[in-house]
């Protein structure tokens, strides 16, 4: 794919650095899963279902939008009201 030519293009030493950087990411969007979908299970259980909002699909959401903003942090007044501004 896409990654494994990126990292053919990348000097041996670096390639590496592509692996980390993937593997660092997957555990970000798997922590922020752990961190906030539980609490949606049991206070909204008739909306917030695991089977429809499983970890596969949120890390898929979670990287179309990534993919979409480029990383960069969005503010979103209602959701910075809701957390107190603790969004990550």
């Amino acid at each position: 794919g896409k990654l494994e030519r990126v990292k053919l293009d990348l000097p041996p030493g670096e390639q590496g650095v592509i692996d980390s950087l993937v593997e660092a990411r997957r555990d970000v969007i798997q922590l922020h899963y752990m961190k906030v979908m539980p609490a949606l299970f049991l206070k909204y259980p008739r909306l917030f279902s695991p089977a429809d909002f499983s970890y596969e699909r949120w890390a898929w959401a979670v990287s179309l939008i990534m993919s979409r903003t480029w990383g960069r942090q969005i503010a979103d007044p209602l959701l910075i009201k809701k957390t107190g501004g603790n969004t990550s």
